[in-house]
């Protein structure tokens, strides 16, 4: 009896800890992201995330990949303009990374930027 209490014991200190290894500090690694122009936003943010960039020609390109699936999300430069598009659906977590990333690389560089979120079309 006694030894079946410490095998549970254990194991529950085996799951708890490798639970807690693998949500620790969780981070994107190549993300897919899209991006029209070019940006010190973009430059500055890549510092902080690993992207797996696509250049689109406008937004609507960006729109009709994240449509497809095929993007997380997109910064849309154009002159003065600077819009984040984040897509809830895809993930829990990859908006809010992004849109605090690229908030920080904004401070940094002194643009602004408009966080937008979108939802693709139903499937």
């Amino acid at each position: 009896m006694v030894a079946a209490l410490g095998i549970c014991a254990v194991m529950q200190c085996l799951f708890a800890t490798t639970y807690m290894i693998a949500g620790h500090a969780p981070q994107a690694s190549k993300l897919p992201f899209g991006a029209t122009g070019s940006s010190a936003i973009l430059r500055a943010a890549e510092k902080d995330i690993s992207l797996d960039l696509t250049q689109y020609p406008n937004e609507a390109a960006v729109k009709t990949a994240i449509d497809q699936a095929r993007i997380f999300g997109a910064l849309v430069s154009s002159g003065t303009s600077n819009t984040l598009i984040v897509v809830p659906s895809m993930s829990e977590l990859a908006p809010l990374d992004l849109a605090v990333t690229f908030g920080r690389a904004a401070k940094l560089t002194g643009q602004r930027l408009t966080v937008q979120s979108y939802a693709p079309v139903q499937l």
